[in-house]
Parts: C-alpha cells; sequence; structure tokens
C-alpha cells in the first residue's frame, strides 16, 4: 500500500515554516545535552582565570580552493536568500552560502570533540563526558576561538546587516564551524585527519578546562567525585580503595567527598582542623556537629546524627572555598 502523502500545506507548515525547527535541525549535535547558563559560567571563569593555559592557537589550516574559502566566508544574507527553502532551486544564479558547510562542520567538530575525550579520558561517563563536550562545542566557546583566529572580519553578508553579523555571537560559532567543513573537505581523504590534528590542538585546553568544571559540579550535587586525576585521567590509589556509602554516616553525600576534600588540602599544603561537638537532638537520635577549619578559617559546618556524616557534610560546605584557595 503505497505511503500516504499529507497535503502540502501541512508539510510547509510543520518543516519549512519555522526558522526555529530549522535551526534545531542544523544544529543538532549541539542538543545532545545543553549545558546550564551556571555551568557555562563557571567553565569561562576558569577559561578567564586560567588563561596562560590557553597558550597560542595552532596555525589555522589553509583553504587553498578559492571557491571553497568564498563559501566559507559567505552568510545567506548576501543573497538575500529566504530561510523557508526547502532546497536550493536547480537553476539558482546565486554562488552558495556557507549554511551547508556549517551544516557538516558541526557534525566534525562534535566527532573530533568526542574522539579527544574518549582518547583523554577512557574511562569517562557518558552522562559527565556529553556536558564536557556541550560547554566545549557551545556557541560562546565557539565564537571566542573564532574571534581568537579574526575569522568574523572576512565574513560576507548584506552591506546593512555585515557589521551586526560579524559581531553576533551566533554567526560567529556558525562561521568557525563552517571553516572546519572547508577545511575537511579541501583535503580529500585526509580531511578528518588534518581537521582532527588541528582541533586537538586547539581544543585540548577547553576540553580540560571544561573536564574540572563537571567534576565540581558532579561532587556537588551529591554524587560521588570523578574517579580521575585531573590530568591523566586515571584511577588513583584512594579512589580504586574507595567504598560505597555507609548508611551508619547519618549523611547521603558519598564518603568520597571527604576523601576528595583532603586530597585537595593536602595538595595545597593548606593546614585543616575539624571540631566536633555535641547539639541538643531527641533522646533516641543524638546530633553532632562539625566545623572544619582552613587555616584558621571555618570553611564549612555539617550536622548529622553520626560524626562521619557531619563531618562529610561539613566537607562538601568547604570544598567551594579550598578550590578557590
Amino acid at each position: 500500500m503505497p505511503a500516504t502523502v499529507p497535503p502540502l500545506k501541512y508539510v510547509s507548515r510543520a518543516v519549512l515554516g519555522s526558522r526555529i525547527a530549522y535551526r534545531i535541525a542544523i544544529r543538532h549535535s549541539h542538543s545532545y545535552s545543553s549545558p546550564g547558563s551556571n555551568l557555562l559560567s563557571q567553565f569561562f571563569e576558569r577559561l578567564r582565570t586560567s588563561r596562560p593555559e590557553l597558550k597560542e592557537l595552532p596555525e589555522l589550516p589553509k583553504i587553498e580552493n578559492p571557491d571553497l574559502r568564498k563559501r566559507v566566508f559567505t552568510h545567506r544574507s548576501l543573497w538575500g536568500r529566504a530561510n523557508t527553502l526547502f532546497q536550493d532551486p536547480e537553476n539558482d544564479p546565486y554562488p552558495p552560502d556557507n549554511e551547508r558547510l556549517e551544516f557538516l562542520g558541526d557534525s566534525v567538530l562534535s566527532t573530533v570533540t568526542c574522539t579527544l575525550l574518549h582518547e583523554r579520558y577512557p574511562r569517562y561517563r557518558v552522562g559527565p563526558a556529553s556536558k564536557v563536550r556541550s560547554l566545549v562545542i557551545s556557541n560562546k566557546n565557539l565564537a571566542q576561538i573564532c574571534q581568537r583566529y579574526e575569522l568574523q572580519h572576512e565574513l560576507e553578508g548584506a552591506p546593512a546587516q555585515k557589521m551586526t553579523l560579524q559581531k553576533s555571537e551566533q554567526v560567529q560559532a556558525d562561521l568557525f564551524e563552517s571553516y572546519i567543513a572547508g577545511v575537511y573537505l579541501d583535503n580529500g581523504d585526509t580531511g578528518f585527519r588534518v581537521v582532527k590534528d588541528w582541533l586537538f590542538q586547539v581544543l585540548d585546553p577547553y576540553v580540560k578546562a571544561a573536564f574540572e568544571v563537571v567534576k565540581q559540579e558532579h561532587l556537588l550535587s551529591g554524587r560521588s567525585p570523578p574517579p580521575y586525576a585531573a590530568e591523566e585521567g586515571e584511577l588513583t590509589d584512594q579512589d580504586r580503595a574507595r567504598s560505597p556509602g555507609d548508611d551508619s554516616t547519618g549523611s547521603t553525600v558519598d564518603p568520597g567527598t571527604l576523601s576528595y576534600f583532603n586530597q585537595l588540602c593536602q595538595q595545597k599544603k593548606h593546614n585543616v582542623e575539624w571540631i566536633t561537638t555535641d547539639v541538643p537532638g531527641s533522646k533516641s537520635t543524638p546530633l553532632w556537629k562539625v566545623e572544619v577549619k582552613v587555616n584558621g578559617k571555618v570553611a564549612g559546618s555539617g550536622v548529622a546524627t553520626g560524626k562521619k556524616g557531619a563531618k562529610i557534610l561539613a566537607a562538601k560546605e568547604a570544598l567551594p572555598f579550598v578550590q578557590q584557595g
């Protein structure tokens, strides 16, 4: 039985009528796990404070094919193309713009980023890895990389919109993806290897920064810290020996929080003092309060039915102080 074809007006409404739906379609790989605004702000704050790690960018690979290069830097607005077309006309009198290149570059970028994560952190679970990838290939981050290469100055668009387009974060991110596709296509059979070698160098410091931010978010959410050393992505002896949560602690926070806290304090050579007191509770359920002082300053406190549980809660509250110190 032949498939039923819906009336054109419904196809038009569902597929062609919405610019929002169109943007979702061409940016599909960015929607796997969109990072929250708080996570993004932490990511860029970490990049700001670790600016020395963002060393000189590797040289930008050249696109030798002049027609391909011109297309990379051609915005749709230059030819006034409608955003509701299903496909370009067969005898289109205008040269192609860079939207299809952006679509291709988006997928290549996502693949390279996943490959980098896979190689650098071989034991990383999919959930946290998706968050790291989303931070690294977020529009804001891609726009900043585009600005560092100064690609936006070559973008051609409608004369009345050109300056606005060149300053747009979204357009800059799209342009960087278009350039990735240009390099990929320009190098034929070796295109992916050329792009991979280039982007590994570009993205590596961003991946490291995103890793630390996601690790901190994972820990402070009440789950166990990722079992990785920050640089190598390897299990530590302490992590291997860590056991699951013990109900007797009186806390729902993973005991690994305390181990992670102690590890950070040792690395930063902080002086740590624990102060334990009992607080009023019921006759059957006594409560304990633990304060932790870091370098003489109270950095956290916790109250629980057990001393260990209170200590874990205090360590969790003090973690941001230790990480910033």
